[in-house]
């Protein structure tokens, strides 16, 4: 918390970048980070308003929106298809789980 000149209480925003924010969850999640950025970087650059697949696919991990609904509500996440932290947060707990079949980067950058 930062206290302005009024001493009011200001909370401070996310610090980390989206880059630096995935390979500390990969990690917490016992995830590969090498290999998980690498597949970030496959499937979307980091580029967080990526569309692919014909339009189905979005964001930094190219969620398909029926995919990312099914497994947000199988881990109980109440999370935003359209923010990049959550999808990041919901693909590591797949990832840890063994659904990293999900994403085809993960065959073209040797992970399966």
């Amino acid at each position: 918390m930062i206290e302005s000149s009024r001493s009011e209480k200001i909370l401070e925003g996310p610090t980390l970048t989206l880059r630096e924010y995935s390979r500390l969850r990969a990690i917490e999640k016992g995830v590969d980070p090498d290999k998980y950025e690498k597949l970030i970087e496959c499937e979307s650059k980091y580029k967080i308003n990526e569309y692919g697949d014909n339009g189905y696919a979005y964001g930094i991990l190219q969620f398909h929106r029926k995919t990312f609904d099914s497994f947000a509500r199988q881990y109980e996440l109440d999370i935003d298809y359209y923010n990049p932290y959550s999808q990041i947060d919901l693909s590591t707990s797949m990832i840890r789980d063994k659904y990293l079949s999900h994403w085809s980067c993960a065959y073209i950058i040797g992970w399966l």
